[in-house]
């Protein structure tokens, strides 16, 4: 089976063949008979242990997007059970609740509103695969020999090697949960909210989660001056940060500059505590006047 992938790539899932490409001329005689019924479709009535490879990797590919949807770990996702699940929308954003009849239900997991649609297909999907399994869980991985140990993480192997084959950077379910963090950081600029949306505690989100950013940090810096920094109107454009009222004079001035003070503009030209105007019309309508007053000097 392939599926074209965007920029032009094609996932080619073969579901354990070594030559998926190949003909059956190009194996040996006493081959060909096991490599057809090894590439015969399958039936619908069989168990779908059958299809395990094919299967699992849709349950990798939805784990991930289900990690990425609700912000929720890996050992938490791999441990829900599949219920009968009722939503309800709030704003821009989905919840589901295990349905317990005349008791109402418990939330289990927020995710985006778009991804009802998408997290009900999987659903069918899941009921279609294996309508007569007693698995109730939500990520029902299917093994064939070994079973793994009980609470045992997922390791991804199949999307990973699908990944290194196209080229793709794999992103694991903790780099998701990160990303995803730290952009509600970055737009709510509350870490009680984004801690309590991501379900921890507000030191484990700084400790574990938080990453630097550097348009975030230049705010703060902006915000901390500003807080620290008060001005006042002077007498002169631009800003006073005399908080003691006593002018001074700046570093190597000249000696016949102007002794600042705070009752003309000219008083605020060598003062250190004056904070000009930021603008390139000020800075050419400044230049201007000394070009003329130039002139007019020179004319005497």
């Amino acid at each position: 089976m392939s599926i074209d992938l965007p920029n032009n790539l094609k996932l080619t899932l073969a579901a354990g063949l070594k030559k998926p490409t190949a003909n059956l001329e190009d194996f040996k005689t006493s081959q060909r008979e096991r490599v057809r019924r090894n590439r015969a479709m399958l039936d619908p009535r069989d168990s779908a242990e059958k299809r395990a490879p094919l299967a699992n990797l849709r349950i990798e590919a939805e784990l991930l997007l289900f990690c990425a949807q609700t912000s929720m770990n890996l050992s938490q996702a791999i441990a829900l059970r599949r219920v009968k699940f009722r939503y309800q929308t709030a704003g821009d954003e989905m919840i589901a609740y295990a349905y317990k009849g005349r008791r109402g239900g418990e939330a289990v997991f927020r995710a985006f509103r778009l991804y009802k649609q998408h997290f009900v297909r999987y659903l069918a999907w899941l009921d279609e695969l294996s309508p007569d399994s007693e698995d109730d869980r939500l990520f029902p991985f299917f093994y064939i020999g070994v079973l793994p140990a009980v609470g045992a993480l997922r390791n991804f192997s199949a999307t990973r090697r699908h990944c290194l084959a196209l080229g793709i950077r794999f992103i694991n379910t903790r780099a998701l949960r990160k990303t995803r963090v730290n952009w509600l950081l970055r737009r709510s600029r509350d870490p009680d909210l984004t801690a309590d949306m991501s379900g921890h505690l507000k030191e484990t989100l700084a400790r574990d989660y938080e990453e630097p950013h550097f348009q975030s940090a230049a705010v703060e810096i902006s915000q901390f001056h500003r807080a620290t920094d008060p001005s006042i109107a002077p007498p002169g454009p631009g800003l006073c940060v005399n908080l003691n009222g006593v002018p001074e004079m700046v570093d190597n001035a000249r000696s016949e500059a102007p002794v600042p003070d705070c009752i003309g503009a000219d008083g605020c030209l060598f003062c250190r505590h004056h904070r000009d105007v930021m603008s390139a019309e000020y800075c050419w309508k400044l230049v201007s006047h000394r070009h003329i007053k130039s002139l007019e000097l020179g004319s005497l």
